[in-house]
């Protein structure tokens, strides 16, 4: 079944019929208020429960979380940009749009990466490719950026390749202290089983969307008290 065949037998479609009727522009805003809430929701829990560690993916500044975005549409109008206020976005979707049921919202990535992490697959691009180790937390700055010490100079002076147990490292190496960090693991391919849970996630919150587009159509028909 449907997202969308979902909520509409989980929405009161009488009263919102009855609120189209008697308060369009309140139901307008409401809505536009209502999807708002439901796509910052699910960043929310999706960030929590999929991309801060295990069972999931653990994220790093500007990683692979902030690359999904939302957009929320009406007639002639796009809203694109996350850190929009609930207020302004619900003020700009209920004045733009001649009906409420012209409005909608997306929430969806171009990442490739997040792609392959969801559905799962091979990675093969022909050549040795760097995968990096879990202590590679070390090396990037809050910002996201690899840090300038451990930038790659030609595999060599900075991150050295060495052979541990028949496999090729990329590793930090301090000669004064004698110790050697792997850093990097090489390999020419990689198989991604399904983790991301992006889709499970949001299946997981059908029933909290019902519930806040619901309270999004009462709040339009309290001019009624």
């Amino acid at each position: 079944m449907s997202d969308e065949l979902n909520l509409k037998v989980g929405i009161n479609t009488t009263k919102v019929n009855r609120a189209m009727r008697l308060f369009p522009q309140e139901l307008k805003f409401e809505l536009a208020d209502g999807m708002d809430h439901i796509s910052r929701s699910f960043f929310k829990a999706f960030y929590k429960r999929r991309l801060s560690g295990p069972p999931g993916i653990r994220a790093r500044p500007q990683g692979l979380f902030h690359w999904f975005k939302r957009r929320l549409e009406g007639q002639r109008i796009e809203i694109s940009n996350r850190s929009m206020t609930t207020k302004r976005t619900g003020e700009i979707l209920s004045g733009s749009t001649s009906s409420p049921l012209d409005m909608s919202f997306e929430i969806y990535t171009a990442s490739k990466a997040a792609g392959i992490h969801e559905r799962g697959g091979t990675i093969s691009p022909g050549g040795m490719m760097p995968i990096p180790l879990p202590s590679q937390g070390q090396m990037f700055r809050q910002s996201g950026h690899l840090k300038e010490n451990y930038k790659l100079d030609n595999m060599g002076k900075k991150l050295q390749p060495i052979r541990i147990r028949n496999h090729i490292y990329l590793c930090r190496v301090n000669r004064a202290r004698h110790t050697i960090k792997p850093l990097y693991i090489l390999l020419n391919k990689v198989v991604i089983k399904p983790r991301l849970g992006f889709y499970n996630t949001w299946n997981s919150l059908q029933g909290d969307r019902i519930t806040i587009l619901n309270k999004s159509v009462n709040k339009a028909l309290d001019n009624l008290k």
